[in-house]
């Protein structure tokens, strides 16, 4: 039951950081929030000894619901987190903002063709002008890995020829989960790239995430 007890953990953290703002909301007593947080973590166990009953059964439909319902409850988590930190930096003059990065640029451009984002649907979710997105996508499209100075976008890792390219197009069909290496071989046949099974097994046995950034100094206080 080592699963049900991590299920457990992670529920009860997800809803201490939920909860733990309305400690200083006022006509809120320090009595009412500890039956909130008791009976929450109560509601959480049950859901965590539930997920792990399923988890466990030999009945494979169970199995995949147990999964589906901590998939989507992840993903609750990530949405509340992302409208927190929006909200922060959208309360911040535009001109304080930290720009981003020609490799964050890059990364938003391929975004927004995989997912077919329009220009204002970008310029939302990233927090930027529309006509900013249009000017990162024309520039892909006309210099996608210039190296000069003051390069608008800059691949990671750099896209020089076609086979770089068919790399990228492999990570990003095993990022979204869409089969195994015969499956994502047959997609790209279809969609006119000659490449084997073998091939694309390789590419994603060998696959390695760039290096993150260095997260520069937060002088900020809050």
């Amino acid at each position: 039951m080592q699963s049900t007890s991590n299920d457990a953990l992670v529920l009860a953290q997800h809803d201490h950081r939920s909860l733990a703002a309305l400690a200083t909301t006022r006509n809120f007593s320090t009595d009412a929030l500890r039956l909130l947080l008791r009976t929450k973590e109560l509601i959480l166990l049950g859901k965590a000894l539930a997920l792990g009953e399923w988890r466990e059964s030999r009945d494979p439909v169970s199995g995949a619901f147990a999964e589906h319902c901590q998939a989507e409850m992840k993903c609750a988590e990530l949405r509340e987190v992302l409208d927190i930190v929006r909200g922060r930096i959208l309360r911040m003059p535009p001109a304080q903002r930290k720009r981003y990065t020609p490799e964050e640029r890059y990364r938003i451009v391929i975004f927004i063709r995989t997912y077919g984002l329009s220009h204002q649907e970008a310029a939302e979710t990233f927090m930027v002008d529309a006509g900013t997105i249009g000017r990162w996508i024309r520039e892909a499209m006309r210099e996608p890995d210039r190296t000069t100075a003051g390069s608008l976008l800059k691949a990671t890792p750099p896209v020089r020829g076609l086979d770089d390219v068919t790399k990228q197009l492999v990570a990003l069909l095993d990022s979204m989960a869409v089969g195994g290496s015969k499956r994502i071989a047959q997609m790209l046949v279809r969609a006119g790239r000659k490449i084997s099974t073998e091939t694309v097994r390789r590419y994603r046995t060998n696959a390695t995430p760039p290096p993150a950034p260095a997260p520069e100094p937060d002088v900020t206080r809050d």
